[in-house]
């Protein structure tokens, strides 16, 4: 029941910002600000990268163009900060 209950949530989640994060992970984990294990530079790249994935998400051809290059710094972010995260939330 919890496992269904937490992939509505999270297939119901479209824009990954810091507010939709920390509801999502108060509801399920009870952790209130979830974003505060992240660092400003953390922040700052993963702002970037969801302003980036909601224009192409919601403006098709009209967004600008991303590069090869920067998908590979937003896929490397990604990978990089899962198990920082993990671990910080077993901290917590």
């Amino acid at each position: 029941m919890w496992l269904a209950y937490a992939t509505e949530d999270t297939d119901a989640l479209n824009t990954p910002n810091r507010e939709n994060l920390n509801a999502l992970f108060k509801a399920h984990f009870g952790m209130a600000e979830y974003s505060r294990i992240w660092t400003d530079d953390g922040r700052t790249q993963i702002n970037k990268f969801i302003e980036d994935r909601g224009a192409v998400a919601h403006n098709g051809n009209r967004a600008r163009n991303i590069t090869m290059e920067e998908l590979r710094i937003y896929h490397d972010m990604v990978v990089g900060f899962a198990p920082e995260i993990d671990s910080k939330m077993g901290m917590n």
